[in-house]
């Protein structure tokens, strides 16, 4: 009678065990290798304003910190040298024009006096390269007036992109001349992470290569984005056997503001 009741309870659990069983489908999938590492971002170009004209700065309307649009009036120099130069350039034409003007009398009187035997050839070819100097002269003053018209552009200085105004390098007052440094600027996209990581990683990254980075900012919440490799460097550190990494991130992130 016992074994009976102990074949009863065996043949109940069994079955039990068998309603309670499941099929679980094994999948093969790729398991993502995370590391973390302090780093630091940064903007990927950095542009220096210099000038381009000699002139007082008498307008200076960004401070360092700012963040500028494209186009954003960044500093104003004075118009004065500008002015003086546009002023004796025309002189040197209305002079130049003269001289133009007289040579080409001369030239038609030679050409007359030629007909009679009056003058020799070689006047009259001296007369004509007379003429030719005073037209060439004339040409090149007038294209170096408007050059100097066209500096006047130059005087107001603008943002070439949205930036982030990082440092001043002149002041209101300063004198400014033909590639003194003004400004120093950071677009404020593309944007990169740089860190280090071991140096046995480096085999399992490549240039161009796609990756996902979560970004942990003291200031800002944690933001995941992804981000192109565009630089490793292959030289260890020789003491913490670490590598530098360059990553442009993805145009959805910006500098911090």
């Amino acid at each position: 009678m016992q074994r009976l009741v102990l074949l009863v309870l065996l043949v109940i659990i069994a079955i039990h065990a068998q309603a309670e069983s499941k099929i679980v489908l094994v999948k093969e999938q790729l398991i993502p290798r995370f590391y973390s590492a302090p780093g630091y971002i940064a903007a990927l170009n950095t542009i220096d304003i210099s000038s381009s004209q000699t002139g007082y700065i008498n307008q200076l309307l960004v401070d360092e910190g700012d963040v500028v649009e494209k186009n954003h009036l960044l500093l104003v120099i004075d118009e004065v040298v500008n002015k003086h130069s546009i002023e004796q350039v025309k002189k040197e034409i209305e002079i130049i024009q003269s001289t133009v003007s007289d040579a080409t009398k001369d030239v038609k009187n030679y050409e007359k006096l030629k007909k009679n035997q009056s003058v020799s050839e070689e006047t009259l070819r001296k007369s004509r390269l007379v003429l030719s100097t005073a037209q060439n002269s004339l040409l090149k003053a007038k294209s170096k007036l408007a050059e100097v018209q066209a500096a006047k552009t130059y005087l107001r200085v603008k943002s070439p992109v949205k930036a982030l105004i990082v440092k001043r390098q002149a002041d209101i007052g300063d004198l400014a001349t033909p590639g003194s440094l003004l400004l120093t600027l950071e677009a404020i996209e593309p944007v990169i992470f740089e860190t280090s990581i071991p140096a046995q990683w480096l085999s399992k990254l490549t240039k161009g290569q796609t990756i996902s980075i979560t970004l942990h900012q003291p200031l800002n919440d944690t933001q995941e984005i992804s981000g192109e490799i565009i630089q490793l460097v292959n030289t260890a550190d020789p003491l913490t056997q670490q590598c530098r990494v360059k990553i442009k991130l993805s145009p959805l992130y910006q500098l911090p503001t």
